[in-house]
């Protein structure tokens, strides 16, 4: 037995070494190099040092990719979706996005905190959209932040940017690619994406063979937040795992749908992932408007003298 416990020992830390080599390969100011070449669409203007790096936005990843997935155009973002690049940068939404960023980044002077995992009770509560903006709202306060699309049976977060959608973090997780190759530049400065990439079934196994934990020891010193949008946590167990290897989570309910039932549920889903907070979505424009502080109608009534 002793021989035995030897054996998974050594295996133990040869398997941290590799982990680690990796990880002093790839330092931050060499991929913040490459990072700062990428263009939106394409592929970067120059390559850092070593291999070629390219995005391969313009063909498959492997051949088991669709012809469709591969062949998809690069578009423009939604404004609908992505509320900092839309035409109102100064709205309710917006501000409400910055509020939450703020907090966050206070917190994270207490505590250890840079991967956020956003969740929901169910489908279509809002989790994309809060995640999606969440990151734009702290790549604007000059944060890096590298946003992940982690639901792997439904993902749709590229349809926001009107990004590829893939290879993304399917691929990686299949070993089919290199994280160099699923990291896109957004059209926001110091806000990345990594897209789904092909759709799976069956998803779980996936995010727990061990590579995405990879992953993040690789990118993490090069960023300052990493989001997560993941599956909803009550039908699917994908965003426990996710969660374990996040520093807190975000649970997203939705106005005048989600019941105190569904989010409790949602929040004893998550276990251990420390509970950051609560975030309701969709809520009703004119009990936002009443509730909030005017604060241009503020200042012109300052200067009129009244």
């Amino acid at each position: 037995m002793s021989r035995i416990h030897e054996a998974l020992k050594k295996a133990e830390l040869e398997r941290q070494k590799v982990l680690g080599s990796k990880r002093d390969s790839l330092t931050s100011k060499a991929i913040a190099t490459r990072w700062k070449g990428l263009r939106w669409g394409g592929k970067p203007e120059h390559s850092g040092p070593g291999k070629e790096f390219s995005l391969n936005l313009d063909g498959p990843a492997s051949e088991s990719r669709s012809s469709e997935s591969s062949a998809a155009p690069q578009g423009k973002p939604d404004p609908s979706k992505m509320l900092f690049l839309g035409e109102s940068p100064s709205g309710p939404g917006v501000e409400a996005f910055r509020t939450l960023g703020t907090r966050l980044y206070l917190l994270k002077k207490q505590r250890p905190l840079q991967k956020i995992l956003v969740t929901s009770p169910f489908s279509e509560d809002g989790k994309t959209f809060v995640s999606a903006n969440l990151a734009q709202a702290l790549a604007q306060q000059g944060h890096r932040v590298l946003l992940i699309d982690a639901d792997l049976r439904f993902s749709t977060l590229h349809m926001f940017f009107g990004a590829a959608p893939g290879p993304g973090l399917t691929e990686y997780l299949n070993g089919e690619c290199d994280q160099e190759s699923i990291v896109q530049k957004s059209p926001l400065d110091n806000l990345f994406l990594i897209a789904g990439g092909m759709h799976m079934e069956v998803a779980t196994e996936l995010l727990a063979n061990g590579r995405l934990e990879e992953l993040l020891v690789l990118l993490s010193p090069d960023f300052d937040w990493i989001v997560f949008d993941s599956p909803p946590v009550v039908p699917v167990s994908d965003a426990k795992i996710i969660g374990e290897l996040c520093d807190g989570a975000i649970v997203v309910a939705r106005s005048g749908s989600t019941t105190l039932t569904w989010a409790q549920k949602a929040c004893r889903e998550l276990g251990d992932a420390n509970l950051l907070g609560i975030v309701l979505n969709r809520v009703d424009p004119k009990a936002a408007r009443a509730s909030s502080y005017d604060y241009s109608k503020k200042k012109e009534s300052k200067s009129s003298g009244s």
